[in-house]
């Protein structure tokens, strides 16, 4: 397989703490003897994109402002191939002015109904374009008008760019393979989708989903195969095959940075002390206490626009939607006034700390719980900035439809149930699930009869280690390096510091450590045999299952201890 022809499509090296993770692989692969290419934007997308929206700009910025992240991303993209001795290309030179005026003639001349549904030479680019508009307005439907339609327009004209000036690349130096960061986008999205129709493989690459090691690992993946369906759970069953030690260890540093809160990635406020659950609520008795977590929609909505997820991961047999669920909860409440039930309002569907837009979903909760309820059920309303690593000690049962947020409950030793086992993206056989909603009534009197369990835990632990550290790639980076960069007077004088930004981060991958080594033998091996992930390049571990048991319960009773400094009482686990 060596000698193998690699394209990489970073048409975003503005966003460092993407590009410089990504330039490892590049390395890797140029050092062990394939053909690698090194893409880069220099200013074919200078109109608005994904790394502007990361800088924070709004489409409607300013030109200047434009300009300015523009310079930032050439610099960076030139930073690291001269640093790394890269082989770059860069899309300018494929892409010729009278391009641009075919741009604009195809994209002009549709109606706004019609912005969705464009494809340019069978490649669904419409739908690809759509992903990053549905995530900026929070959408649940597929109209857009006005501002969205604009938004819309802005980012079918990026996808056209893309086509049109790699097919004249792929004419001068057609690639076996193409790696981009996030697919899922429109720039990178329609690049992968005309590789995929010329009959080119393409990988999906991304931070971890560790808060610990968001920079640090990246996830790579087969994008045909997988589109956006984490592959951890086609290998669940084999978990225990791949499990080692040093996987449940760095667990912890994840679930450590969740009750922090110490990156953009976690919504929730992080643990405070002195929290009472029951006070805050005004609950009065011993009764049960069941939390219903509910999602943000317009991330699972927008991969299904792009055919990225199955449908049925926002329409359920069981619910058609989460209104429905909650609906029902509200009639189950009414039948169990002994039991009571708090329903909290996933932080994201608000302006927070990431996002300015409130969700088109936020106003039909606001409407919908804002009348009379029964007297069992509470409200947690994003505005009370409650972290729900206060709520966790106190409850009995968690319920959800996907959030990720079950797992970390589950580590607690907190029961689980999702109301449909075709919505979340972790295992079905660690939590109560079904496809009744005769099965979730049950369910839900099973998880609040089995109480809090060891089993709980050590499942959740089984599936973290497996998805988080054994379905990543580590990296020799330094995230620290970054953000000492960042919060310094990088921005009076970015170019100096750039550089040396590039030789602090080149010091410390000079040091050869044995994950090192292992991980990129992996990624390696995982490239040369054409896998469709991480796991099938991994050997297995053989840990015996009393060694894996006693490293889960010797982590998460660190875990639990986290939760005992803030004053809070968990209950013993069975």
């Amino acid at each position: 397989m060596v000698g193998r022809r690699v394209l990489f499509f970073s048409p975003n090296a503005g966003i460092w703490q993407h590009a410089e993770p990504e330039s490892f692989l590049t390395v890797w692969l140029k050092q062990s003897g394939y053909c690698v290419r090194y893409l880069t934007c220099s200013g074919v997308f200078n109109e608005y994109c994904t790394t502007m929206t990361a800088h924070g700009l709004q489409p409607d910025a300013a030109e200047a402002n434009r300009n300015e992240v523009c310079a930032l991303c050439r610099e960076s993209a030139h930073g690291l191939k001269k640093d790394l001795n890269l082989p770059g290309l860069e899309l300018t030179n494929f892409f010729r002015p009278e391009d641009e005026q075919k741009v604009r003639e195809m994209t002009s001349r549709l109606k706004d109904s019609e912005l969705y549904g464009f494809q340019l030479d069978g490649l669904p680019l419409g739908k690809i374009a759509s992903y990053e508009p549905i995530l900026m307005f929070k959408k649940l439907d597929l109209t857009f008008e006005g501002e969205q339609a604009a938004v819309l327009r802005q980012s079918l004209r990026n996808c056209v760019r893309t086509v049109l000036a790699l097919r004249r690349l792929f004419e001068e130096w057609m690639p076996d393979l193409v790696i981009t960061y996030s697919p899922q986008y429109g720039t990178t999205g329609s690049a992968a989708a005309l590789a995929m129709q010329k009959g080119i493989s393409v990988y999906f690459i991304e931070g971890s989903a560790s808060n610990a090691e968001r920079y640090a690992a990246l996830r790579v993946w087969d994008w045909k195969s997988q589109g956006l369906l984490n592959p951890g759970l086609r290998w669940f069953h084999r978990a225990d095959k791949l499990i080692t030690v040093e996987s449940i260890e760095r667990v912890d540093s994840h679930l450590r940075s969740l009750l922090a809160a110490d990156t953009f990635a976690v919504y929730s406020p992080p643990g405070k002390k002195g929290f009472s659950l029951r006070n805050h609520f005004n609950i009065k008795g011993s009764g049960p206490v069941i939390l219903m977590a509910l999602s943000s929609s317009d991330e699972a909505f927008a991969a299904v626009a792009i055919d990225a997820f199955p449908r049925t991961k926002i329409g359920g047999r069981v619910f058609q939607n989460q209104r429905e669920w909650v609906a029902y909860m509200l009639s189950y409440a009414k039948e169990h006034p002994d039991q009571s039930i708090i329903i909290r309002l996933h932080p994201r569907d608000v302006p927070n700390k990431r996002e300015r837009q409130e969700s088109e979903q936020f106003r039909l909760w606001h409407e919908m719980l804002s009348r009379d309820l029964p007297p069992n059920v509470r409200i947690n309303w994003p505005s009370e900035n409650i972290s729900i690593y206060n709520l966790f000690p106190e409850i009995d049962v968690l319920t959800t439809g996907w959030s990720a947020t079950a797992i970390e409950a589950m580590s607690l030793g907190i029961p689980v149930v999702t109301y449909d086992n075709l919505l979340p993206s972790y295992p079905s056989e660690i939590h109560f699930t079904g496809s009744s909603v005769e099965e979730y009534a049950s369910n839900l009197n099973r998880a609040l009869a089995s109480g809090w369990t060891l089993e709980n835990t050590v499942n959740a632990y089984r599936w973290m280690a497996l998805n988080l550290s054994l379905g990543t790639i580590r990296i020799p980076y330094a995230p620290a390096l970054d953000r000492a960069f960042d919060r310094s007077i990088g921005r009076l004088f970015r170019g100096p510091l750039q550089r040396f930004r590039y030789r602090a981060q080149r010091i410390f991958r000079s040091f050869r450590t044995a994950w090192y080594r292992s991980d990129r033998k992996v990624f390696l091996r995982m490239i040369a045999q054409n896998e469709e992930t991480i796991y099938a390049a991994r050997p297995t571990s053989g840990i015996s299952e009393r060694r894996l048991r006693s490293t889960i319960a010797s982590v998460a009773a660190g875990n639990r201890r986290r939760y005992e400094e803030l004053g809070s009482i968990l209950p013993d686990l069975r």
